[in-house]
């Protein structure tokens, strides 16, 4: 008998097949569309800015002449009204709310499909667990080159946790919970070094959400243990990869795969 109390032979059996199912599983996901730019989404979508609080950014999110993208632009200006509790200015944002949570558990990252001017931008991931949706949000930068197409890569494990506008530090600690993503959206901020006032715009076909192909012990934690993204201190330990999207050279190049 064995120390489980049953036959040592079923039991060394069981102990094989658990390990056939832990090293030979493979997984992926395709492609998912989460959405993609027309004017029913465009109009969805809350376009905001400083002048809010007593700033003087102007924004909008309009659809391209194409019609197949939507392009978020406006002037920024540091200017502050007089009577306003702002300590500094200079930012807008545009966020789409879900009409359910959408679950992204299977996924790995978002390729965003853009053309941008240069600047980093900031994706805003909401997500239905939180308690204050307005306040707590998952945050990555979306870097653009100027008037270039691209596919711009957002890993989930690469997100980081932000209450306020302020990183929360503790949540390094976590995997990024998006099985109910309530909200998505696209943020931008001058820095310093920016001049007083200036325009931006950065024009946006679609989000798609895409999967690694994993196979072994990554993939079966994965299906098994709810392990959807590897934290970087988790990275190296296990074949979890990571990869650029190729360049493109306009909004009709193929996607990438993976």
């Amino acid at each position: 008998m064995s120390l489980l109390g049953l036959p040592w032979k079923k039991t060394f059996r069981r102990i094989v097949y658990n390990l056939k199912q832990k090293y030979q599983h493979e997984i992926y996901f395709e492609p998912k569309e989460v959405f993609k730019f027309s004017s029913d989404i465009v109009k969805k979508c809350r376009v905001s800015t400083d002048m809010a609080l007593g700033g003087k950014t102007t924004a909008q999110l309009l659809m391209s002449p194409s019609e197949r993208t939507a392009i978020f632009s406006g002037i920024y200006s540091k200017d502050i009204d007089d009577n306003s509790s702002l300590v500094r200015s200079g930012f807008g944002s545009i966020n789409y709310k879900f009409n359910k949570g959408f679950n992204l558990r299977p996924y790995d990252f978002f390729d965003v499909r853009l053309r941008g001017d240069g600047r980093t931008y900031v994706l805003n991931l909401r997500l239905e667990h939180m308690a204050d949706g307005e306040e707590d949000v998952w945050q990555a930068l979306l870097r653009t080159k100027p008037g270039e197409w691209m596919d711009s890569r957002i890993e989930f494990r690469d997100l980081i946790l932000s209450f306020k506008g302020r990183a929360v530090a503790e949540a390094s600690l976590y995997r990024v919970p998006v099985r109910n993503m309530i909200s998505l959206g696209v943020s931008f901020s001058v820095s310093d070094e920016d001049p007083n006032e200036g325009s931006f715009e950065i024009e946006m076909e679609s989000f798609i959400a895409g999967s690694y192909r994993l196979k072994g012990e990554v993939a079966y934690m994965k299906v098994h243990d709810d392990f959807s993204q590897l934290t970087p201190k988790n990275e190296g330990l296990y074949d979890f990869p990571r990869r650029v999207p190729p360049p493109i050279s306009s909004l009709d190049a193929p996607r990438p795969k993976e």
